[in-house]
């Protein structure tokens, strides 16, 4: 069961200096949550540093910009911030984990202390729910929240959205935030080679016959001419996932020679699952897998996979 009595404990338990890592291509959960969390820490008497591989254009308006650095104090409390699986923790290979926060139905408790609810529509919620009753929740620390819990229920879409992500969203929004404009960035900001990089995914959509499926192939030598980075691969899944008729979509994307990206969004079908499958992993509705092969067999496999998951109904 989670506990967030016990997560704020082991949060501020320890010494001063903290060290936040997340996942690779982080999106608006990673982001926020780790961002949020840097704020009420730093609100405390902490030091907080956020360890980022990369931060997406569309958020560079998060507050909290200033707690994003690269050098990690010997003696810093470890926490990670929604990471599905111990390696998923960017920055922190060779580093103890001793707090672990996060909503992945995969998550194994990979950290000494594991504060895991999959029930949990993003992880910003559990920061939200950690935080609450120990700092101030101010407009900064609700921007970084809320713009968490926006893109990963899909602008409050995903049926992982429940009553008491609206009931937290409402509480942020009383802080003063605009909701609207974050909601704007978060989702919708597209950059021009994102942009470029969704026309490649709708240019090249399949479907499979017989099958609820939709899925898009994208070569690196399509990546490489468009100068698409793995940021811009953002949104290609959900967007596919929008057309009638489609349960489940996966768009392909080849990010080196023998690499593949694949994200997979569903409505009906346990995405997670199968992403497991492939050492991948993520929620029911949405998952990933980074795997190594060429992309017509690795699209193969996938897809293979997908239609024994579907027949299963």
């Amino acid at each position: 069961m989670f506990d967030a009595a016990a997560a704020w404990d082991a949060l501020v338990g320890g010494g001063d200096d903290i060290a936040i890592f997340t996942h690779p291509n982080p999106d608006g959960d990673a982001i926020g949550s780790a961002l949020g969390l840097a704020l009420a820490l730093d609100s405390v008497g902490k030091r907080p540093i956020v360890i980022l591989e990369s931060l997406p254009q569309r958020f560079q308006f998060m507050p909290g910009l200033e707690f994003i650095g690269n050098t990690i104090p010997p003696d810093a409390l470890t926490i990670s911030v929604d990471c599905g699986a111990r390696d998923r923790a960017v920055g922190a290979e060779n580093i103890s984990l001793a707090v672990n926060i996060d909503h992945h139905i995969s998550n194994d408790n990979f950290a000494q202390n594991n504060f895991v609810d999959a029930a949990a529509a993003s992880t910003c919620e559990l920061i939200y729910r950690i935080i609450n009753n120990h700092v101030k929740i101010t407009a900064d620390i609700a921007t970084a929240l809320y713009a968490g819990i926006v893109t990963d229920t899909g602008g409050f879409r995903h049926g992982s959205t429940t009553p008491e992500t609206h009931q937290i969203a409402a509480a942020l929004m009383q802080t003063g935030i605009n909701h609207a404009d974050i909601a704007l960035r978060a989702l919708y900001g597209r950059s021009i080679t994102n942009a470029k990089t969704l026309g490649l995914c709708i240019q090249n959509m399949a479907g499979v016959a017989g099958y609820p499926i939709l899925y898009s192939t994208i070569s690196l030598a399509e990546i490489e001419k468009v100068g698409a980075k793995s940021d811009d691969f953002s949104g290609l899944a959900d967007f596919l996932r929008n057309i009638d008729g489609t349960d489940v979509a996966v768009s392909f994307c080849q990010t080196a020679k023998g690499l593949v990206k694949c994200n997979l969004r569903s409505i009906h079908t346990d995405v997670n699952a199968i992403a497991q499958d492939f050492g991948g992993g993520g929620h029911f509705n949405a998952a990933g897998i980074h795997i190594g092969g060429e992309i017509a067999q690795v699209a193969a496999d996938v897809l293979n996979r997908i239609k024994q998951e579907i027949d299963k109904k």
